[in-house]
């Protein structure tokens, strides 16, 4: 036990010395001066990326397997919370809640396209073509928006 213990100590000695040495290696004098604006504005179009297809398509079906897995992840999780005999019962409201939650945000899709389509159809979404064309600050207050 007492070598268990100075090999312990030892350690936690090496660690602190390596945390230590961590942070003042960077504190040199070079590097406490501070960069000019053109190195900053070099080092920041340098790591500048542009997105790319493949990175949306990859970012898309992770998404996808995220929500997927999320309505077995908490019927699992709320089933193993409860008695062996309840687990089945557990795990069905679980998915119950997830075809609600669903069916909720259907409704307010199809609901809001509805009403859309109502006032599209009442009262008009758009302008006409030619105000749109002309300028909305012109043709419906009379005057310009920008100065020439």
């Amino acid at each position: 036990m007492k070598n268990f213990r100075t090999s312990l100590r030892h350690s936690g000695v090496l660690f602190l010395l390596l945390l230590i040495a961590g942070f003042a290696a960077p504190l040199t004098a070079a590097e406490l001066k501070p960069d000019s604006l053109e190195d900053r504005i070099a080092r920041l179009e340098a790591a500048r990326t542009t997105i790319n297809t493949g990175d949306n398509a990859w970012m898309l079906t992770s998404t996808a397997l995220v929500l997927m897995m999320t309505a077995p992840g908490l019927a699992l999780f709320y089933g193993g919370l409860v008695r062996r005999k309840n687990v089945l019962a557990t795990m069905m409201h679980s998915i119950n809640q997830v075809k609600g939650v669903l069916f909720t945000i259907i409704l307010a899709v199809v609901a809001t396209f509805i009403i859309l389509k109502v006032v599209d159809a009442l009262v008009g979404l758009r302008p006409p073509e030619e105000e749109e064309s002309q300028g909305l600050d012109l043709a419906q207050h009379g005057e310009k928006a920008y100065h020439d």
